[in-house]
């Protein structure tokens, strides 16, 4: 007896490992390993560092002595390499025959490429030497569909020369070279495409942009993860244990997150749209997924934006922190600032959340500066959910949706359950189609001191007043005044249990397209909106924890743990163009960041993170 419950504590134990929860790692990707003695000796010494990243090209004789005994050395120093295999544009695996189309869809040459291609790289450094490989970067955009071709020389702006990896042709339509369904690998499964479209590329210049819209998922998901994903399967058989990941984004997530064990994003943008487009990894993918967040970096970027973006990355669920470009290696100092841009969460267990708040994206309504993430600055956490993946988002896990530009065909049952929907200029709405009122097409320009009516300030907590320059401003037709309320503005529909505000414009933006201060009026109001909806629909809670607090500022994330354990605060010090952050005020408890207990956030301390209770 006591034989076998020794035994059965033994095998608990071993198996310890594979239950604790995933912590936080850093990963500096120097892509090559051939750099000066004193560089590699400092990466090798970096302790914090836990992964390093490399990209080679594959070839069926591949050899480089120095890469595989300092692969060799870091794995026995306790880093995890990540192998990026790099393929194309030219010979011996050009992507007029290796491409994703062929990859994914042929599988002579996909396993003719298997064998003399991505195998013999993991040979040549040893599976027990490799944490986790993946197929090129960004294989979305240029890389990886066909040969280069040449564009009109009377449109090269964009600065580049044939000839480089960006002058290849693309999967999605781009009017200087061929791309698109003029792509000859991918105009060749034609036949697939009809048989499971009913579209046929031959016809896409008398697509509408729906059918356009149909075919850019097809593509991405049938080719892009179908190679990703049978190199992943490829590898689980022959290589068992080894993690395989793609570096890219958008439809292709889906069908990868079923099978892959991991995903690059490289979010190169602002604090606020880089924990909003790592929540929408987030937000489909496995919890054992392994998501790297590769925020922008060289030497030019602004230090006090590190730690912030850093911070975003911890908050949406990273497993792995890390950035382009800063070559941290090459000197003390910057490997230094680099680290302390990571070091608050290095061996943190990895930041899960459950948002109660979803935003639908739809897409800009021109310019880019109409896309959501730069007007919610309010909202301090958040899931998101662009229209290819309505499938896969189960509305029942939030109580409000703010469908910007975007809609989910399950709304109106989901609000007549109790959620609370604010529609900011829907293609479509059930309101419309149940007779409650008319969406007009004409869209117009409206400079309006708004003077909310007395219900909308009692009912949705409004200021007295919001002078706001608008844009895209969607005509609203009333036909049942008797069950909307409308005012100056805003039309508001108690629907079932739910509630419905509609919004029917977003905040104009001049020419440069730069920021404005009046920009901070519409973020607020839209703030304002969202809480006091929820407010009036008895979920105060929920307002108070998804929402900045009105007397503290309208420019921060905030968000705790799953677990109740952790509270981290992020103030969006980039959202202000050339003004700094307003906002400043005490956080309660000890803070990882600082070392100091009660800190303030501010501008010249943007991040804190409090740990509520150990567990």
């Amino acid at each position: 007896m006591m034989r076998g419950i020794f035994t059965l504590i033994t095998v608990l134990l071993l198996m310890a490992p594979a239950f604790a929860a995933p912590r936080v790692g850093w990963m500096i990707y120097p892509y090559k390993l051939s750099m000066p003695e004193d560089q590699y000796q400092r990466l090798l010494n970096s302790r914090e560092t836990e992964y390093v990243g490399i990209q080679l090209a594959c070839s069926p004789d591949f050899k480089d002595e120095q890469t595989q005994e300092r692969v060799r050395q870091l794995v026995k120093a306790g880093k995890k390499i990540v192998l990026q295999i790099w393929f194309g544009m030219g010979p011996p695996f050009s992507w007029e025959r290796y491409n994703f189309p062929n990859i994914a869809l042929d599988s002579v040459v996909r396993e003719e490429f298997f064998a003399s291609a991505t195998d013999v790289m993991i040979d040549y450094f040893g599976r027990e030497n490799l944490y986790a490989v993946h197929l090129m970067e960004e294989t979305g955009m240029q890389f990886g569909w066909d040969v280069d071709m040449p564009g009109r020389p009377d449109r090269d702006d964009d600065g580049y020369d044939n000839g480089t990896v960006w002058d290849n042709p693309p999967n999605w339509i781009m009017d200087r070279c061929i791309s698109g369904p003029n792509v000859l690998s991918i105009r060749k499964y034609n036949d697939l495409f009809r048989k499971q479209t009913a579209l046929d590329m031959r016809y896409y210049p008398i697509w509408s942009s729906q059918e356009m819209e149909r075919y850019r998922v097809w593509v991405q998901q049938t080719m892009e993860a179908g190679a990703h994903n049978e190199f992943a399967k490829h590898a689980h058989r022959k290589y068992p244990g080894l993690r395989v990941y793609a570096f890219n984004m958008g439809p292709a997530l889906l069908p990868q997150s079923k099978v892959l064990d991991g995903q690059f994003i490289d979010p190169y943008s602002h604090t606020l749209a880089v924990y909003k487009s790592l929540r929408q990894f987030r937000t489909l993918m496995r919890p054992e997924q392994e998501l790297v967040g590769m925020v922008w970096g060289n030497r030019e970027k602004a230090a006090e934006l590190r730690l912030p973006q850093q911070a975003a990355c911890y908050m949406a669920g990273c497993d792995i922190l890390s950035t382009f470009g800063d070559s941290e290696y090459k000197d003390d100092e910057w490997l230094n600032a680099v680290r302390n841009s990571v070091r608050p969460f290095i061996g943190l267990p990895v930041f899960r959340s459950n948002p109660k708040v979803l935003i639908m994206d739809g897409g800009t309504l021109g310019p880019s500066l109409t896309s959501a993430c730069y007007w919610i600055t309010g909202f301090t956490n958040f899931d998101t959910c662009e229209p290819w993946a309505e499938d896969s988002v189960d509305l029942r896990r939030y109580d409000l949706v703010l469908a910007w530009n975007g809609w989910h065909k399950v709304l109106p049952e989901w609000v007549r359950q109790g959620g609370v929907l604010i529609a900011v200029r829907p293609p479509k709405h059930f309101l419309a189609d149940e007779g409650y009122l008319s969406l007009l097409n004409k869209a117009d320009r409206l400079t309006v001191d708004y003077r909310p009516s007395a219900w909308m300030r009692g009912s949705l907590k409004l200021a007295e007043s919001y002078p706001l320059d608008l844009g895209w401003v969607q005509q609203v037709d009333i036909k049942r005044p008797d069950a909307v309320r409308s005012d100056q503005f805003l039309h508001v529909v108690s629907y079932g249990k739910g509630l419905v505000v509609i919004l029917p414009a977003v905040c104009y933006v001049h020419a440069p397209w730069q920021y404005e201060e009046g920009w901070e009026t519409f973020r607020q109001f839209l703030t304002d909106v969202c809480r006091g909806a929820l407010i009036h629909t008895g979920k105060q809670t929920i307002a108070d924890s998804h929402f900045a607090d009105p007397k503290l500022g309208n420019d921060y994330l905030r968000a705790t743990s799953a677990d109740g354990r952790f509270t981290c605060y992020i103030l969006l010090i980039d959202v202000h163009g050339p003004n700094k952050s307003a906002t400043s005020f005490v956080v309660p408890g000890k803070d990882l960041v600082s070392g100091n207990t009660n800190a303030r956030l501010c501008h010249e301390n943007p991040v804190v993170l409090v740990e509520q209770k150990s567990l």
